[in-house]
């Protein structure tokens, strides 16, 4: 067994958190998504934390909240950040978020089809 420490979660949104927290485990970052661990994560989500909430998939545009993320890079490498270094990583992330965008589009239907659990 894993154990998930969801200490990171402030007063936000649950729903959000939970699909990008499923996202992220699920090898999303790498663009490497395993739908097994995604439903895993859930399972374990839901028994420990039910909030009855269960169409995940109407929301599914939450999972592109990795925009915010690239806007941010997109600074980073314009150079509005401390030093080269920290510019060349903004760079690099600008590229690695643009291929995480990209594939999260190629992946939909199975990311949404992943996402219509029930109870």
């Amino acid at each position: 067994p894993v154990v998930i420490d969801l200490e990171c979660l402030d007063y936000g949104n649950p729903v959000s958190s939970a699909i990008q927290l499923s996202l992220q485990w699920s090898g999303i970052t790498l663009c490497n998504y395993d739908a097994e661990k995604q439903k895993s994560f859930f399972q374990g989500y839901l028994a420990a934390y039910d909030n009855d909430f269960r169409d995940y998939k109407s929301v599914f545009g939450l999972t592109y909240t990795w925009i915010e993320w690239l806007e941010y890079n997109i600074q980073r490498a314009l150079g509005t950040c401390q030093d080269k270094t920290d510019q060349e990583m903004g760079l690099s992330e600008v590229k690695n978020t643009i291929n995480r965008i990209k594939y999260i589009r190629k992946i939909e239907e199975k990311i949404k089809g992943n996402l219509q659990l029930s109870k």
